[in-house]
């Protein structure tokens, strides 16, 4: 149970991956476009341009650059709160696992000192059984020497 949620945690943490690839080449690619539409001279500004610089071209890509930021940092928010509401869930499970396994152990304790009682049980018993058995032979013998007197006496 345990080990497919991990796989498919893992699975779906490549894919949130691979989308961010995706989202920072797209990045890359209107940071490119931005720079080449730039007046020779112009200062670095990391790709973003003030709104207040630049042709209404260059402005429409600042903003489009703004908005895929914007969305990458929501993206970014919206599969860390994921990731830890699966981490969460991945905890909440190893801790139930942990419970079972301790109630298990309990059980098998239980079961244990219960059969070993009830092993002790019959030992006692068998041990009775042996004196008891012991003890009739006893009998028997004395009986079979009573007898074994009786007749030498009639023989006589």
């Amino acid at each position: 149970g345990l080990a497919r949620t991990t796989q498919a945690i893992e699975a779906r943490l490549d894919g949130v991956d691979s989308y961010l690839g995706q989202l920072r080449h797209r990045m890359d690619f209107l940071s490119s476009k931005a720079e080449q539409g730039r007046p020779s001279g112009h200062p670095d500004t990391g790709g973003i341009l003030p709104l207040s610089e630049g042709g209404p071209l260059q402005q429409m890509t600042a903003q489009r650059l703004a908005d895929e930021q914007k969305k990458i940092d929501d993206l970014a928010k919206s599969f860390a709160d994921q990731i830890r509401s699966v981490q969460n869930r991945i905890d909440e499970l190893a801790g139930k696992q942990a419970e079972e396994a301790k109630e298990r152990r309990s059980i098998s304790d239980k079961a244990f000192k219960q059969i070993t009682s009830q092993d002790a049980a019959r030992a006692s018993d068998l041990q009775k059984l042996e004196t008891e058995i012991t003890g009739v032979g006893n009998q028997v013998d004395m009986e079979r020497e009573d007898r074994r007197g009786a007749l030498s006496e009639l023989e006589q």
